[in-house]
Formats: structure tokens, C-alpha cells, sequence
């Protein structure tokens, strides 16, 4: 077995005006690589186009630098891979909460629904780490600041055509905002929607049936409670029981 690994990253960095690429091969457990167009980056990421499968570290400073500038220096899919990076640190113990949490917010309203599904399982994981019942109330209203931007960029109505991406997303987004933030456009739609369901089951995109029914039984009342018990006991389909 090898003693030691070499390891190829990709640097994508900019010194304020143009963007530039690097490879780097590291060899040793530490190494100084001097960039070669600039002595002051204005940010550095350190898996260009998400091609490496490492974790990496830069101090709070930098990633708030490199998480500012993401929508318009960073695909999707360096997006989606930042902040899977972001969560790793995290639970490495390598990243404090606060900054997790502040550099979630600067990807607030991206206009891509894959970084939008990540976001939401980043605030997942702020609620299941941290909130505490006394901090419900400041956390829904930071839910709601982040997430309601999406929520009018995408709508609750799946349009024709719409790409398999955002329908993919939608359920998620329905759960954040209603479990964690109580909103009230959302949990008016899950009634509705839970109830016209149970009388007409294709009134309602099955790719959202979940999040109605879930989100509606949370403040259901006792005929509602009925209905899904009925329900549940009567149909024949698997799926839906």
C-alpha cells in the first residue's frame, strides 16, 4: 500500500477583474503554492468545477468572500458542492454555527432549485443541531427571510413544462416554510389542497401530495383526522396508504 497520496486540486480564483484556473498537485502534508496572477485574491475556490472528491477548508473571511460572489462566479454545480462542503465542516466540528448559518444566507434566493434543495437541507440541519424551543420563533422568521424569496421565484403552482428540478425542490420548500416557519400562504394551500386530495386525488400534483397531507394534519382538526384514518384503512393502493 502507498505511504503517501497525491492529490490534484483545481483552484478557480479572482484578483478582482478576471477569473483564473490553476492545478495544484499536492504531495506532502503541507505545501505553499503561490498563485500565479495574483498576490491578493478577491476569493479562491478550491474544487473548480466540483471534479475533486475532497473536503477543503478556508478561514470565515474567505468563504464569506467566495460565498458573496457565488451566483455570478459559480455554476450550479459548484453551488450545490459548496455548500455539501459547507455542511461537512460543520460536522467535522471545523465551522461554528453562526458562520454556517450566515454563509447559508448568502444564497438566499438562487435562481437554480438544486442550490435552493441544498439550502433547504442546510437550514435541515441548523434546526436539528440548534433550535432549541426558545429559538423557534427567531428561526422562523430567518426561514422565512430565506426561503420566501423562492418561493415567488418558483411559485406554488407547477407550470407547464417546467423543469424536473424545481418539482424535485417544491415539496422540500412547502416543508421548510410550513414545519419551521409557519407560513401562512403555505399552510392555507395544505389545507385546501389536503382536502380537495381526499375528494379528488388528481386535483393535486402527486409530487406535492406529501407536503399538503403532512402539512395540514399539524393543525387538522377531528373530521379531518376522519378522513385520513377512512382514508388510510379503504384505499387499495399502496403508495397512497
Amino acid at each position: 500500500a502507498p505511504t503517501s497520496w497525491k492529490i490534484p486540486i483545481t483552484l478557480r480564483y479572482s484578483d478582482g477583474r478576471q477569473v483564473h484556473t490553476q492545478s495544484v498537485l499536492l504531495g506532502d502534508a503541507e505545501q505553499i503554492v503561490k498563485l500565479e496572477k495574483t498576490s491578493s485574491p478577491a476569493w479562491v475556490h478550491p474544487n473548480a468545477g466540483e471534479r475533486g472528491y475532497y473536503r477543503w477548508l478556508a478561514p470565515p473571511a474567505a468563504l464569506q468572500a467566495l460565498a458573496g460572489s457565488a451566483p455570478g462566479v459559480l455554476d450550479p454545480r459548484e453551488r450545490v458542492g459548496f455548500l455539501n462542503n459547507l455542511s461537512a465542516l460543520l460536522d467535522a466540528g471545523l465551522l461554528g454555527g453562526d458562520d454556517y448559518l450566515r454563509t447559508l444566507e448568502r444564497f438566499t434566493d438562487d435562481p437554480a432549485p438544486e442550490v435552493v434543495s441544498s439550502l433547504i437541507a442546510g437550514l435541515d440541519k441548523v434546526h436539528d443541531t440548534f433550535i432549541s424551543p426558545d429559538l423557534r420563533a427567531s428561526f422562523a422568521v430567518m426561514v422565512r427571510k430565506m426561503l420566501r424569496p423562492s418561493l415567488r421565484r418558483f411559485g406554488i403552482m407547477k407550470t407547464r413544462g417546467e423543469p424536473e428540478a424545481v418539482s424535485l425542490m417544491r415539496p422540500g420548500l412547502f416543508a421548510a416554510l410550513g414545519v419551521y416557519a409557519y407560513e401562512r400562504e403555505i399552510m392555507d394551500w395544505a389545507r385546501l389542497a389536503a382536502r380537495r386530495y381526499l375528494v379528488h386525488p388528481d386535483s393535486v400534483d402527486a409530487s406535492v401530495v406529501g407536503a399538503a397531507l403532512n402539512l395540514a394534519a399539524r393543525d387538522g382538526d377531528t373530521p379531518l383526522y376522519e378522513a385520513y384514518r377512512l382514508r388510510f384503512e379503504s384505499t387499495r393502493i399502496p403508495s397512497e396508504r
